[in-house]
């Protein structure tokens, strides 16, 4: 994402940085100081296209910092709230059911509700059988999950679901089944075919009524595929459910394991805190990161004047020995890095916004929130940027006569 955003900022600079010098080249509307600034930019127009190029770069790289810092961190956390579920309860027997229940009422908060959960193999496509990824005829068919899936039926469609094609079965409804669509586009799965599974010894088949999207960072059972209770009611399952509970209310935790020793509880709270540490360190280093940035930014920029150093003194000494005073050759210097400031600070706030919603969308699964404001805070921040330290650096040669000037070259 952020190499695409780099691709659109170099195109993007040397596109509009041509056709705009090109511009106001040609225009007649342009006179004293203007003509001044922007000549200079046109007589090096390959240096000034490599000066924009860096200067984009740095802004983009010290807005997308910022961003991922401060929007996209944030939504990490927020994805990840502090009453999120932090235990699992699994290998509930059915006769269990009520008491796990009872107490998730009393003491679980955010529980979800309890799944039954069966284990089978996918077989078959319609009538084409899967071939094992490490088996000799993978490549003769479409190959399928190798290894047993975790399936549930329930007649209402799971909180954490969306469906996206096809639909939901209503009461009463036959044989069908619902697929994660991220596995139906793995596997080609459309809606109409019939998937076969194989559970122990017995056989059993569903076509597919609707594919659905499962919000995966829920803390919640989720499933890739989900039957109507037609097909696999009469199985024998276990059960599993996720809920929160604080730390202070844990003890509660041992007489329910001690009362139904075969329930497996899985404990989730260490991960999420590692999880929560980890952004913590990440954001820590963004910030060392940024600075180090900002650092980089400021030496290409003093690196590119001293590198115009001996063609500025040789410019300026002639202009002076033509009369321009102090004043205006001040200011057409001040105009000339404005203008690279300002077009390095669009260019860098179109690339991040780019590199943003890619990052947002195809990387993390986050919603899209685009920072437009940041064009403006770029615009002026990347002529003040630029403009300030390029002309404290050439301030001293403008107290310089036109002879000391021509002779220091």
């Amino acid at each position: 994402a952020i190499a695409s955003g780099v691709g659109v900022a170099v195109v993007t600079v040397v596109s509009v940085s041509t056709v705009l010098l090109y511009l106001l080249g040609k225009s007649r509307r342009l006179g004293g100081v203007w003509r001044l600034a922007v000549a200079a930019l046109q007589r090096r127009r390959g240096a000034s296209l490599v000066q924009l190029g860096s200067f984009t770069l740095a802004l983009m790289l010290m807005i997308l910092i910022q961003l991922i810092k401060h929007d996209l961190l944030a939504d990490w956390q927020r994805s990840l709230p502090a009453d999120a579920p932090n235990y699992f309860v699994v290998n509930i027997a059915p006769q269990e059911v009520p008491a796990v229940r009872r107490f998730l009422a009393q003491h679980g908060s955010h529980a979800s509700d309890l799944y039954p959960v069966v284990r089978a193999r996918l077989t078959a496509i319609n009538d084409e059988q899967l071939a094992s990824a490490n088996s000799s005829n993978a490549r003769g068919g479409r190959v399928g999950v190798d290894r047993e899936l975790n399936l549930t039926w329930r007649q209402q469609l799971p909180a954490a679901n969306r469906i996206v094609a096809g639909q939901w079965w209503s009461a009463n409804a036959g044989p069908a089944v619902s697929v994660e669509s991220g596995v139906a586009q793995r596997l080609g799965i459309k809606l109409g075919d019939v998937l076969h599974f194989r559970l122990g010894a017995q056989q059993f088949s569903a076509p597919v009524t609707s594919l659905r999207d499962v919000d995966w960072q829920s803390m919640q059972p989720n499933f890739f595929m989900i039957f109507s209770p037609a097909v696999l009611a009469d199985f024998p399952a276990s059960y599993i459910a996720s809920f929160y509970m604080p730390a202070s209310q844990r003890a509660a935790l041992t007489p329910l394991l001690k009362a139904h020793p075969t329930i497996t509880l899985i404990d989730v709270d260490n991960i999420i805190s590692q999880i929560r540490q980890l952004i913590g360190q990440v954001a820590l280093a963004l910030q060392l990161v940024w600075l180090l940035v900002v650092a980089a930014a400021l030496l290409v920029l003093l690196a590119a004047v001293q590198a115009s150093l001996d063609e500025r003194r040789r410019d300026l000494g002639v202009l002076r020995t033509l009369g321009a005073s102090n004043r205006a050759l001040w200011r057409s210097l001040g105009l000339e890095y404005l203008l690279l400031g300002a077009l390095a600070g669009l260019m860098a706030a179109l690339a991040s916004q780019v590199s943003l919603y890619l990052l947002q969308t195809r990387v993390l699964n986050l919603p899209v929130n685009l920072h437009w404001s940041l064009a403006l805070f770029a615009l002026f921040g990347g002529a003040a940027g630029v403009a300030v330290p390029a002309l404290l650096r050439l301030w001293p040669l403008l107290g310089k006569t036109p002879l000391r000037l021509i002779r220091s070259e």
